[in-house]
């Protein structure tokens, strides 16, 4: 930790800046991965349509676009189905295996205790408000995370970095003084595009992922610790 000198202390316009964490809610704090596989694998089997791993992780399936969708039917030799209808019946799965799902207790540990010490906390969620506030409610934070509604489905089917610097602003924090929490390699590229540190947190899924270039894997949530996490970055003071 930074000391103050006594020239710094007289300068009220002066501050140190301290750590942000900032996480996705759907992928991180509970288990969207595994949820949209099981999302796809029902819709999917009612078309006689086996979902694998591979074809999972091939064709970007975390994010099932209609687009992607089409690419997926293609591969296989499949008739298109009204993917624009698809895309809308595993979005229903997807939101009722969440629903059923339980936060991660290791990311809540970590989360509670980053809350009780002031530590600002930032969650970009693609839901509707109502089941992004029940979710959090499940995390039992000590107080309210500051929450940016972003949806991850873009046209072309890619993350990108403007959530996570919306997020920043909206913290007051600079991008260097986040560290994002993901769980996967597209996430935690956006995160780095944006100037945060990142730390990943991989599920089934995207544990095979490239995750080159973050600042930390971790393997065991187990392992996961809030001090670590926070000494990621270096406190500064701006005028």
């Amino acid at each position: 930790m930074a000391h103050k000198t006594e020239a710094a202390q007289g300068k009220k316009s002066s501050r140190t800046e301290v750590p942000c964490l900032v996480f996705d809610l759907e992928y991180t704090a509970y288990p969207g991965g595994d949820s949209m596989y099981r999302a796809l694998e029902a819709s999917l089997k009612k078309r006689d349509i086996e979902l694998t791993p591979v074809l999972f992780a091939r064709h970007g399936l975390a994010c099932p676009t209609p687009r992607r969708l089409n690419r997926l039917l293609e591969s296989l030799g499949q008739e298109k189905h009204k993917t624009e209808e698809l895309a809308e019946e595993i979005d229903k799965h997807f939101r009722q295996a969440l629903e059923d799902s339980q936060p991660s207790q290791h990311l809540c540990k970590v989360l509670q205790e980053a809350a009780a010490n002031k530590t600002p906390l930032g969650v970009i969620s693609g839901l509707d408000e109502e089941l992004t506030r029940a979710l959090i409610d499940r995390l039992k934070l000590p107080t309210e995370p500051l929450l940016l509604h972003q949806a991850w489905r873009e046209i072309n089917g890619r993350t990108r970095p403007e959530p996570w610097l919306q997020l920043a602003v909206a913290l007051q924090a600079v991008p260097s003084q986040c560290v994002a929490l993901t769980a996967c390699a597209a996430a935690a590229n956006s995160a780095l595009v944006a100037g945060m540190h990142c730390v990943v947190i991989p599920d089934n899924h995207s544990a095979f992922q490239d995750f080159g270039g973050a600042d930390m894997v971790i393997e065991n949530p187990r392992e996961l610790q809030l001090q670590p996490l926070l000494a990621l970055v270096t406190p500064f003071t701006r005028n």
